[in-house]
C-alpha cells in the first residue's frame, strides 16, 4: 500500500519541498488509492506522534524521513520551482531513521498499532553508500549506516569516542531493536540534474507474533 502509493505519487509530482510536503502528499495519495481507509496525520500515542496513521481493519503507523542535498529544479508540468537545501548532520539523520524503527516496534509491542512502516526518501547518496562526508569522523556512526542489504538488529551504539555535543542527550544512549530489518534501496526518480537522483527504502515492522 505505502510503496504503491509512493510510486503513483511520483508520477504526478517528482519532488517535494520538505518532509511535511511529502507527508501530506503521500497521506492524501494513500487515501485516494484506497477508498476503504481513513488517514490521520501526526496522531498522538501517549507521549509521541506518528506521521501518518492508516485505519481500516487494522491500524498502520507510518514514519517518514526526507533528507536532501542541495537541488534547484523546475517541474515543467506545472511550472513549480523547488529549492532544496543541504541537510547536514548525516550521522544524526541515519540515527533518526533507525530510531523510527524502534519507535514503531514499541507501538506494535504495546498493541497501539498493528504494524508499521518507516519510509526514507533522499537524493543524498551518502546515505545509501558507505562514503564519508565532509567534516565527519566516519567511525563515530558506523553502527547506524544504511548501506544497501545491511541488516539492522540488536544493540546499535555510537563509537565510544562520541560526545554528547556531537549527537545530543536524546541520542547518546543508542538504539535497541527487537527485530531484524534488511535495508533495500530502490530508485525513485531521476530529475536529470545535479543531485537529481532520488532513492527510497521502506522498512516494515510486522505485527507482534503471539
Amino acid at each position: 500500500m505505502i510503496e504503491r502509493s509512493l510510486i503513483n505519487l511520483i508520477k504526478e509530482r517528482p519532488v517535494f519541498h520538505s518532509e511535511t510536503d511529502l507527508q501530506f502528499a503521500l497521506g492524501l495519495k494513500i487515501a485516494q488509492d484506497n477508498s476503504d481507509i481513513q488517514i490521520r496525520f501526526e496522531k498522538p500515542f501517549k507521549d509521541q506522534y506518528v506521521d501518518i496513521v492508516i485505519f481500516n481493519h487494522e491500524i498502520i503507523g507510518v514514519e517518514l524521513k526526507y533528507k536532501t542535498s542541495e537541488l534547484e529544479f523546475t517541474d515543467k508540468n506545472n511550472s513549480e520551482t523547488f529549492h532544496l537545501k543541504e541537510h547536514a548532520a548525516i550521522d544524526l539523520g541515519r540515527f533518526d531513521v533507525i530510531k523510527d524503527i524502534q519507535k514503531l516496534e514499541q507501538l506494535v509491542s504495546s498493541n497501539q498499532i498493528t504494524k508499521g512502516y518507516v519510509l526514507f526518501v533522499t537524493n543524498c547518496s551518502t546515505y545509501w553508500t558507505n562514503q564519508a562526508y565532509k567534516g565527519s569522523d566516519q567511525a563515530l556512526d558506523t553502527a547506524f549506516r544504511l548501506i544497501d542489504k545491511r541488516v539492522l538488529s540488536g544493540t546499535l551504539k555510537w563509537h565510544s569516542n562520541v560526545k554528547v555535543s556531537t549527537c545530543g542527550k536524546k541520542r547518546i544512549n543508542g538504539i535497541e531493536l527487537k527485530g531484524s530489518y534488511q535495508v533495500n534501496w530502490k530508485d525513485l526518480v531521476d530529475l536529470g540534474c545535479k543531485n537529481g537522483v532520488f532513492r527510497y527504502m521502506i522498512i516494515e515492522i510486522p505485527p507482534e507474533q503471539h
